[in-house]
């Protein structure tokens, strides 16, 4: 008996040991996964700091770039020759949307600057009256024009001061209804993302690349001067540059081109367009520089993910006050 004991606690013990050798692994490995998962994470806040720094010194360079450009070549008009030949054998900073390279302390960053006029103007009393290039995107679809028509209603019950509710509009009960409460305004638009409290909004406004709404123009902060003039050629949407000019397939085709040419290669629109067409859009488009930029710099890579720094302003050479109107990282 006492033979046969032995061998069972034997084999307890041998139980016992590879529990405790399961239960040292499983923590040996929490603790090596827990280590990693902190040091990558660690990794990652240092490298956005880093990035963010880097970006902001970047836009401050482009900015000195663009002003001094300004200063050597006071002609500001945008896809033309007279703008690559301004300065012999030096690189143009334009408001044209073009892909500058910058070596920022040994760091490989990407910048732009385009022109701060542009997408729909929704600042005013009735935003609904900005949404007509929408007819040429539903024009074939009845059913998506009505439904667009029915957001129109809502968009201008947002920011009446009435209580009237049109035909598939919303007032304040409605969006009771929806557990949206202190909703509608009843005034003007604040800022370009509140938009979004409209319902429906987001089917016809989405985030660029960057996550910003760059199809509406931007609405300046408190007593920041509006931004006001013709839209900008170079920063304008494609569909808006249709609606607006009544291109047909063809001729949006040829715009298209026509831009991505002069941003890549700088090949100017008065070789790329009939002239014709250049008139249509001249007639409706700035080619010229508004005073009001938009600044973007991209310092990621395939490699390692980066920050991308969007700022708006209207720089300021005679006092050392400059209006910024958007500062989104």
């Amino acid at each position: 008996m006492k033979h046969k004991d032995r061998k069972c606690e034997k084999g307890v013990a041998l139980i016992a040991v590879l529990c405790l050798v399961i239960t040292v692994s499983i923590l040996t490995a929490s603790a090596v996964a827990l280590s990693q998962y902190s040091r990558r994470e660690v990794n990652t806040f240092s490298n956005f700091t880093r990035t963010a720094c880097i970006a902001e010194g970047t836009s401050n360079r482009a900015l000195w770039l663009l002003l001094a450009d300004k200063k050597s070549n006071p002609s500001r008009t945008l896809g033309s020759v007279d703008s690559i030949d301004a300065v012999v054998d030096k690189e143009r900073f334009l408001a044209d949307g073009v892909i500058h390279k910058l070596d920022y302390y040994g760091n490989n960053v990407k910048f732009a600057i385009t022109d701060a006029i542009t997408g729909i103007d929704i600042s005013g009393s009735s935003p609904q009256r900005e949404m007509t290039y929408f007819n040429l995107l539903f024009q074939d679809d009845a059913e998506k024009l009505y439904e667009f028509k029915n957001f129109c209603s809502r968009l201008q019950d947002y920011v009446d001061s009435d209580d009237l509710v049109r035909l598939e509009s919303m007032e304040s009960q409605n969006y009771q209804e929806q557990n949206l409460y202190n909703l509608p305004r009843n005034r003007r638009f604040r800022f370009r993302e509140e938009i979004l409290f409209v319902p429906g909004a987001e089917k016809y406004f989405k985030p660029d690349s960057e996550g910003r709404l760059s199809s509406i123009r931007i609405i300046p902060p408190g007593e920041t001067r509006s931004i006001r003039g013709r839209l900008n050629l170079y920063s304008a949407p494609l569909a808006l540059i249709a609606e607006q000019c009544e291109l047909d397939e063809k001729e949006i085709l040829q715009v298209k081109n026509a831009l991505t040419l002069w941003k890549n290669n700088r090949e100017p629109i008065t070789d790329t367009l009939e002239p014709e067409l250049r008139t249509k859009l001249k007639q409706k488009f700035s080619t010229s520089e508004s005073g009001y930029y938009t600044i973007t710099v991209y310092t990621g890579n395939t490699n390692s993910p980066g920050s991308t720094l969007t700022i708006t302003l209207k720089p300021n050479t005679s006092t050392p006050q400059t209006q910024f109107h958007e500062w989104t990282l």
